[in-house]
């Protein structure tokens, strides 16, 4: 089985803006202008992503193999020092027994086939082209004889096969495949233009998708999926992309992110019918935000560690933003250095780290709300009376919860309950607790949550705040930092809903389930609520 994780360093390169399929769904046909990359270009390319850290080289197209220099690539990225060396295909080309064995020879090491049917006609129809299915099953047979390659199968999923996807796996199955990709339609391209034929509701989706999920995992065979919408895979969370393979999606868009960051470009696919179908759209909300603020010159809420405070990006925003999260040693040290800002954020939260020192005395500002996840400082927090507080939940916070429910009862108006964020699904399995259950100990308070489900708690009252930029979403000269904005919004803005949580009258103001919990822990906890639950109408 190949090693085919989402956090294993790879570099995507497309060799050719051309195909011999002409897919209903393809959602890049608009640029298929019949390019084939220059060899020089390309082995540029190569390079810059093994300096880069890439220890995997997947060859895409277009369609890849038509490329005169495809075979040549193979065994350049090998050569270079890529570990493994992938193809992502419609199969064709490899249906001549010559191509896939020079190909073998040269050192491919996987092959991700293209399939979308288990009949020609459904293949065929969906392809564009008759007896596209007959040579991607020959192409398939070919590499599998060579014994060496990888092989397993990309199936892009809509409206025509999914009635029929169980069955597409079964045959798939019989000819001894053993993994799967399963994508999910974007809104470009073909699929945008016959969206009315092509697209499905998830909710739709779901009972299908499950039933051949099952199958194959009986059969012990790895599925995994693309850009799926949380809503189809409900009860299946584990299953939910890695939300880190959004970098590959934009360094695909790179160009056109660049261009709306830097120099005000919008994006042609920015609309809310297209925006609503597009696994993107958080993080274009949140690039679209971002730039107004930057613009502004104001931003809402900067997060900064301690030893981040003194750097010249941060003291160019930190008297131009409302918020302020800082992680800090201490109050009194935090405090101290607040005093000697020239102008400072009107609402600061100190995040305390480490072992507390001295107790938290009541000198500090009044606007001043000291906030963390370790036991020993909550202790402090909970002894300090009057301090406005906020409790960050993870696996130790949450014990803590459990063992002092009653007094944080008693002091319910004072305290703000948020839920630590994680990089990984195995970071909450280790370090993280589902918000829920972290919250039942505490009855119907009247708890004030921030940044985690509304349903997390008896009665709900969202508080009302910026999110915290953080600072490596900013760069020197005053503007965004592509990379460290999508490197936040994975981290920090990333969330989920259930598809239950359409008829919440709080959905408007619910930060959802952060991503990594929701496919550690899953959706099933989410329950609409009615919108009078805090007294407020829906928005």
């Amino acid at each position: 089985m190949s090693d085919h994780r989402a956090e294993e360093p790879r570099r995507w390169v497309r060799l050719t803006r051309t195909c011999n399929n002409r897919c209903v769904f393809c959602h890049d046909h608009g640029c298929h202008d019949g390019a084939r990359r220059p060899l020089p270009e390309l082995e540029q390319e190569l390079r810059a992503g093994l300096a880069e850290g890439a220890a995997r080289l997947i060859l895409s197209g277009g369609e890849p193999t038509l490329h005169p220099g495809f075979l040549e690539l193979v065994s350049r990225g090998k050569a270079l020092g890529y570990r493994w060396v992938q193809v992502v295909s419609n199969g064709r080309m490899f249906a001549y027994p010559g191509f896939a064995a020079r190909a073998e020879a040269a050192g491919l090491d996987e092959a991700t086939f293209s399939i979308h049917g288990h009949t020609p006609e459904l293949h065929d129809r969906l392809t564009g082209v008759p007896g596209s299915f007959a040579q991607a099953l020959a192409g398939l047979r070919n590499l599998q004889a060579a014994g060496r390659v990888v092989v397993n199968a990309d199936l892009v999923l809509n409206a025509w096969n999914l009635p029929a996807l169980p069955e597409i796996i079964d045959f798939l199955l019989g000819q001894g495949l053993r993994e799967f990709d399963l994508l999910w339609l974007v809104p470009f391209g073909r699929a945008w233009e016959r969206r009315a034929e092509l697209f499905v509701r998830p909710e739709e989706a779901a009972p299908g998708l499950r039933e051949a999920i099952l199958r194959a995992r009986r059969a012990g065979a790895v599925v995994w999926t693309n850009r799926l919408p949380a809503a189809a895979l409900e009860g299946l969370e584990q299953l939910l992309q890695d939300p880190h393979k959004l970098l590959d999606e934009v360094r695909g868009r790179e160009a056109e992110l660049r261009a709306w960051i830097e120099r005000g470009e919008p994006m042609a696919c920015r609309h809310p019918e297209r925006c609503g179908q597009c696994f993107m759209a958080g993080l274009c909300e949140l690039i679209a935000a971002s730039l107004d603020e930057v613009r502004r010159g104001q931003l809402g809420g900067l997060r900064l560690r301690w030893e981040e405070r003194t750097s010249p990006v941060a003291r160019r925003w930190l008297g131009r933003t409302r918020s302020l999260w800082l992680e800090a040693p201490s109050p009194a040290l935090a405090a101290r250095w607040l005093r000697s800002l020239a102008a400072r954020p009107t609402a600061v939260v100190l995040e305390l780290v480490g072992e507390p020192g001295a107790r938290v005395r009541g000198a500090l500002p009044g606007d001043l709300v000291l906030a963390s996840a370790e036991p020993a400082w909550l202790e402090r927090l909970l002894a300090a009376g009057g301090v406005e507080a906020e409790l960050i939940l993870d696996r130790r916070s949450a014990a803590w919860v459990a063992a002092r429910a009653k007094e944080l009862g008693r002091q319910a108006g004072r305290w703000v309950f948020s839920l630590r964020r994680f990089d990984s699904r195995e970071a909450v399995e280790a370090e993280g607790c589902d918000p829920h259950l972290a919250l039942l100990p505490l009855g119907p308070h009247g708890l004030r949550l921030r940044g985690l489900p509304l349903c997390a708690a008896g009665r709900r009252t969202p508080e009302d705040s910026s999110p915290f930029l953080s600072l490596s979403a900013l760069d020197a000269r005053g503007g965004i930092a592509l990379q460290g904005l999508v490197e936040h919004y994975l981290r920090e803005g990333y969330s989920l809903f259930s598809s239950r949580c359409a008829r919440c009258g709080l959905r408007s103001r619910c930060a959802g389930m952060p991503v990594q919990h929701a496919r550690h822990h899953g959706l099933g906890r989410l329950a609409p609520v009615p919108a009078e639950a805090d007294g407020r109408s829906p928005d």
